[in-house]
């Protein structure tokens, strides 16, 4: 240590030097430093879930998690399991050990539930792992008071537009959406009258809207597939379509139904500050920067042109600013170091 001081204290200039380059590297590290709010762990859990339409939690426990759990239980690597049983849902939760290999722990699990066999009625088990990577950066509501159509058509023509362009994003899910569906609404009376029977309308409605292979075109060492391609794309297009035929002439859609564009039952229900909303989540790609993407996308977000009448924005969870008020207690902490 003396000699060290010693020689600190003779060469003053390449003492100066060595603080300087030092000083310089970590100002490099600090502006290159990889920000996150959870660091990059791989959690050893394998989530099982599973969906059983209108049944009580006893029959989900008897037909779909026991048979879940005792067909996983000798799994390699495997500690504990752990379930839950609801109405219309099984969720199984498998715990390995530390070390264990989980994309192939994933897919031994995969491969047992693949092999059981579930009553009626009881969809496909879906097995994942959990991810801090897929955890949202930055959530959004878009809420208004004019209507679901409005606030549907504002979110697919416009927000998503303009986040597609963001750099550093995954994937954005939005939840919350009402899809618009056409309803088909046959009259008894009328289809008597016309000598048309339902299975005729049902017939005629699917031939009507089909995409189907054609054959293949070689060419210049490639080969590209053909497919012909027949759909309806209105609503007046459908109530003009042919069901029948009567003696004064083709009988139309219109004739023996009503067809009207309505809601559809919604997948999901999303409310902001009780009101009616659209959730935005966005998720980044695992290299980029938390900061540097939710800062763009509230930039994206703030640039939107025209915001319609009556629909607000309102920011919902935004890791950004959290992240970046513990980068900056970090460079404090650094400078007090280095002054005192």
């Amino acid at each position: 240590m003396h000699l060290i001081t010693a020689t600190a204290i003779r060469r003053r200039t390449v003492t100066l030097l060595a603080v300087i380059i030092l000083l310089a590297g970590g100002v490099f590290a600090y502006n290159s430093l990889q920000v996150e709010l959870f660091p990059e762990i791989e959690f050893p859990l394998v989530v099982i879930t599973t969906s059983y339409p209108s049944a009580d939690p006893e029959a989900v426990v008897k037909d779909v998690t026991a048979p879940i759990e005792r067909i996983i239980e000798g799994t390699e690597g495997l500690e504990s399991i752990q379930s839950t049983s609801f109405e219309g849902n099984s969720l199984v939760l498998a715990t390995f050990s530390y070390g264990t290999d989980m994309s192939e722990a994933q897919g031994r699990i995969q491969n047992h539930v693949n092999v059981l066999t579930f009553p009626a009625g009881v969809e496909a088990p879906e097995v994942g792992r959990f991810d801090p990577d897929q955890i949202p950066v930055i959530q959004f509501s878009v809420v208004s008071d004019n209507g679901s159509d409005e606030v549907s058509e504002f979110v697919q023509s416009r927000i998503l537009p303009e986040l597609n362009g963001v750099d550093g994003i995954l994937s954005i899910s939005v939840t919350g959406e009402v899809e618009r569906q056409v309803r088909v609404s046959a009259d008894p009376d009328r289809m008597l009258d016309n000598g048309v029977a339902l299975p005729q309308i049902a017939a005629a409605l699917s031939e009507n809207n089909v995409t189907l292979p054609a054959g293949l075109i070689f060419g210049g060492g490639t080969t590209l597939p053909v497919k012909t391609i027949h759909t309806l794309g209105s609503v007046e297009e459908i109530r003009d379509l042919v069901v029948g035929a009567s003696p004064s002439g083709p009988v139309r859609l219109r004739d023996v139904a009503d067809v009207t564009l309505t809601d559809g039952v919604p997948s999901s229900i999303s409310r902001t500050n009780g009101k009616p909303a659209i959730n935005v989540a966005v998720i980044k790609e695992a290299e980029a920067n938390t900061i540097v993407v939710t800062d763009s996308v509230r930039e994206a977000l703030d640039n939107l042109p025209e915001i319609p009448a009556g629909i607000e924005l309102i920011i919902v969870s935004d890791q950004g600013p959290e992240i970046q008020q513990q980068i900056d207690t970090l460079l404090q902490e650094a400078m007090f170091g280095f002054l005192f």
